[in-house]
């Protein structure tokens, strides 16, 4: 739910970890969202099996309560084991860098869900995996460095690479390389589709939001992906690659309590209300300060799932803190009004409105002065060099110029294409897109000449 606990608590309630890492980097990519001072993020994390998207506006996400875990098919909605516990309200797409490539029963490319996983691996980690996957094309198309792959502790075989991708470009009919590029591309558009479905679902607008690539693979893609949903700014932090550890470290202490009490607003009963939230508020304060939070530092959260009368689904209303009285009912109904008409565009006058289930987020302070860094080595050239890299069919391999991040300086700038390398991942700037390096370590891309 973008919190922590204490591990007795961990260990009393484990479904609360559903989610944690994928949650870690959506708190990294916030963070580097109010550093950078942007409101509106867009948290992309693409690591080995999956990539992981969620919008946040002014560090608060989303939080829903109908996520799923052992879907028979994998990605399908409904397929799996429904959880009734808060998690951060996230799009789970079957990509990474180990997504294997193939032909489905139709004749047709698709890439994933099926993963290589770590064992044994892409192709080019030279472990015994033979089928292709998006790590071996992003390597044949000259995006990776075979020789600075976790920083040079891991060695890539690009002849494996080229092997398993020739094997599905012969069955395409076209040359490896056009393959490694259809598989790259193919694989940014089904993320920004999934993106763009995501955001139409919950009535919001992606204009004027900031991609945050986080995840061994984020920073590869993300300007493919931010492209496709039109989004000219991406913001690539420190240390990206392990954004989810970073992000982990910036969760609060907090734990969410929820009672079921459905009643119509009119026959609202606010003194067994009161009473329900007080129950919480208590348990809340007993669970939160065995963890070390001192009683005055906390902070109560509370909220209700409400509905028009004869609806199936419901939406998360704020309820003011303190006794409810009568008057509270008013107050229930206009916040719901407001959320209505934020969400859908429109409001029922006249229909009566019904709250199902009650909750409280009892939570810590959140960590301060936190910033992700790297060790910075100024002292040397940050320009390692140039490679061959694919971009497009037409262009075919173009010489890139390749740079050292830790060796980078506070308002470096370059034009794409630009490939910018650390250990933990790799930052790709295609043609039309500017980087800039920012005092803080950042990234920042720009698409089109654009100011971030």
């Amino acid at each position: 739910n973008g919190g922590s606990c204490a591990v007795e608590t961990a260990a009393q309630f484990p479904i609360r970890l559903v989610e944690s890492g994928p949650c870690g980097g959506a708190l990294a990519a916030a963070h580097c969202g109010k550093l950078t001072g942007r409101e509106k993020i867009l948290a992309f994390d693409m690591g080995g099996t999956t990539a992981k998207a969620v919008m946040s506006d002014n560090g608060d996400f989303p939080i829903t309560t109908e996520s799923e875990v052992a879907r028979v098919y994998r990605f399908k909605r409904g397929s799996g084991l429904p959880l009734l516990v808060p998690v951060l309200d996230m799009i789970e797409i079957g990509a990474g860098g180990g997504s294997v490539a193939h032909l489905n029963e139709l004749n047709l490319p698709v890439v994933g869900p099926e993963s290589a996983g770590s064992e044994p691996g892409p192709a080019c980690y030279d472990r015994g995996g033979q089928n292709p996957t998006v790590t071996d094309a992003d390597l044949l198309l000259g995006y990776l460095n075979p020789d600075y792959f976790l920083g040079g502790k891991m060695l890539l075989n690009l002849n494996l690479a080229e092997k398993a991708v020739t094997g599905l470009s012969g069955k395409m009919g076209m040359d490896r390389v056009q393959a490694a590029l259809g598989i790259h591309n193919l694989v940014n558009e089904n993320m920004a589709n999934a993106a763009r479905v995501h955001a139409a679902e919950r009535g919001l607008d992606l204009e004027g939001y900031a991609l945050v690539a986080t995840g061994g693979a984020g920073p590869v893609h993300a300007c493919g992906v931010a492209k496709r949903l039109r989004l000219k700014t991406v913001i690539v932090p420190p240390i990206a690659g392990v954004g989810s550890a970073f992000g982990l470290m910036l969760a609060p202490i907090a734990f969410d309590f929820a009672r079921s009490l459905p009643t119509g607003l009119d026959g609202l009963d606010v003194d067994r209300l009161n009473g329900l939230f007080e129950e919480m508020e208590q348990d809340g304060h007993v669970v939160v300060t065995k963890a070390g939070v001192k009683k005055r530092e906390l902070t109560v959260t509370r909220t209700a799932d409400m509905r028009y009368a004869g609806q199936g689904h419901e939406i998360r209303v704020p309820v003011p803190n303190g006794i409810l009285t009568a008057e509270s009912r008013r107050v229930l109904q206009a916040a719901f009004d407001a959320e209505y008409q934020r969400l859908y565009g429109r409001i029922c006058p006249g229909v009566a409105v019904q709250a199902i289930h009650w909750r409280v987020t009892v939570s810590g302070p959140r960590p301060e002065n936190l910033k992700a860094s790297a060790s910075m080595r100024h002292n040397r050239e940050a320009k390692k060099g140039t490679r061959p890299v694919v971009f497009d069919n037409e262009m075919g391999f173009v010489e890139v110029p390749v740079y050292d991040r830790y060796a980078i300086a506070e308002k470096f700038s370059a034009h794409g294409p630009v490939v910018i390398e650390e250990a933990e991942s790799t930052t790709l700037v295609p043609p039309g897109w500017t980087v800039v390096a920012d005092g803080l370590g950042h990234l920042i891309l720009t698409h089109g000449g654009a100011n971030g």
